[in-house]
């Protein structure tokens, strides 16, 4: 059973849900190649196809082999109203999250950005 519901979860057909901000779908997502998964974004026109186009933002198995690290992808919270930057929010386990800010521009994390080490806490942007 366990087999079935990994494949059924790691089907690429499956319809990826999106969040949207400004002009692009953001969409997170897991398979066999991404274990703990990629946040990627697509147009709107092209999320509306029936294979769209996505560019990867941030790659967490990546990031885990740069920072030997063991993150999961918890979310992210981004900055309106021209959606340049984002906190991205990752844990090592349970529900405490470190917090970083990210160019969405670059696709890099931003040195001396506003960050939060590791801790159950609530951050949104203030404008």
């Amino acid at each position: 059973m366990r087999g079935a519901i990994l494949r059924s979860l790691d089907d690429k057909t499956n319809i990826p849900w999106g969040s949207h901000y400004r002009n692009a779908v953001y969409n997170f997502w897991q398979d066999d190649e991404h274990p703990r998964g990629i946040w990627r974004r697509t147009s709107e026109a092209s999320y509306l196809t029936a294979t769209p186009e996505w560019e990867t933002v941030l790659d967490v198995d990546r990031l885990n082999e740069e920072e030997g690290a063991n993150w999961s992808y918890h979310g992210a919270d981004l900055l309106h109203p021209d959606y340049s930057r984002a906190l991205i929010f990752l844990s090592s386990g349970g529900d405490a999250c470190e917090m970083r800010e990210f160019d969405l521009v670059s696709k890099t994390f931003i040195p001396e950005g506003f960050s939060l080490p590791e801790s159950k806490s609530s951050v949104s942007w203030l404008d």
